[in-house]
């Protein structure tokens, strides 16, 4: 498995989306993958749940 096929089984668009929301590199996360697994799930992990709290505080969308 890839770190961007572990970043869409855990709900996010892929590793593009955990270096948005992370600030860190492409090369530096898959080091992470690599060398930190723990690490890396964690950082997942804390990503997909502060991306389901910002889903939660937007308003509906209106109709018109």
């Amino acid at each position: 498995m890839t770190p961007a096929e572990y970043c869409r089984i855990q709900g996010l668009e892929g590793l593009m989306d955990l270096e948005a929301s992370t600030g860190q590199s492409r090369q530096t996360l898959q080091n992470w993958y690599k060398n930190k697994l723990a690490l890396f799930k964690v950082v997942v992990a804390g990503t997909v749940t502060q991306k389901e709290q910002e889903d939660e505080e937007l308003p509906p969308a209106s109709g018109a």
